[in-house]
C-alpha cells in the first residue's frame, strides 16, 4: 500500500492513498480538559512571537503548569498565555522578556505574590516553583461563529487566581 507525506507547519499528515484515510499527528499537542478551577504546579515557561491570521506577529509569554489534583487530569499540562512588551534573548525556553506595569502578568503576579513588590525588570519566575497555584482553565473552542470540531478543542488556564493555603 502507498501512502504520501504532507508536511504543514509542525503538522505531518499521513494519507493512505488507497484507503483514503488521514491522519494528523501534531508535535505540539495541547490537552483538553473540562473547564473549572484546578489546582497547579509550574512546569516551564518560554517565549515566543505568535501571530494569527490578518495581524501581526505578538510576543508572547507562555507559562506550563501540570494539574496537581488527584484526578484523572493529574499531570496534564495546562499553559497561561500572556502578551508581553518586549522578548530579549534567548528567545524559547527560559527565555528572556519585558513587561507592561498594567499588563496581566504583573497584575497576576502581584496578586499571587503581593511581597515581591520590587523592580519590574527583575521579576523572579522562580517565584512559581513549588507553590500550588489556584486557577480558572477554559476551553479553546475556535473564533465565535466558527466553531472547530470537538476533537481539535484545548484547555488553557484564563487566570491564575490564588495561592493553595
Amino acid at each position: 500500500m502507498s501512502s504520501q507525506r504532507l508536511k504543514v507547519v509542525g503538522i505531518e499528515a499521513a494519507m493512505a492513498a488507497e484507503e483514503g484515510d488521514f491522519e494528523v499527528a501534531s508535535t505540539n499537542v495541547r490537552e483538553y480538559v473540562p473547564e473549572g478551577q484546578y489546582d497547579l504546579v509550574f512546569e516551564s515557561f518560554k517565549t515566543s512571537m505568535m501571530s494569527f491570521p490578518g495581524s501581526p506577529p505578538v510576543p508572547k509569554l507562555e507559562i506550563a503548569f501540570q494539574i496537581a489534583d488527584p484526578s484523572k487530569f493529574a499531570g496534564v499540562l495546562v499553559s497561561r498565555f500572556y502578551n508581553v512588551k518586549d522578548l530579549k534573548f534567548p528567545i524559547g525556553e527560559q527565555g528572556k522578556f519585558s513587561v507592561n506595569p498594567n499588563g496581566d502578568f504583573v497584575k497576576e503576579f502581584f496578586k499571587l505574590f503581593p511581597e515581591s513588590h520590587t523592580r519590574l525588570d527583575r521579576l523572579a519566575m522562580s517565584r512559581f516553583k513549588g507553590e500550588i497555584i489556584v486557577g480558572r482553565v477554559v476551553t479553546v473552542n475556535g473564533p465565535p461563529g466558527n466553531q472547530w470540531p470537538e476533537i481539535s478543542w484545548y484547555s488553557r488556564i484564563e487566570k491564575l487566581e490564588r495561592i493553595k493555603g
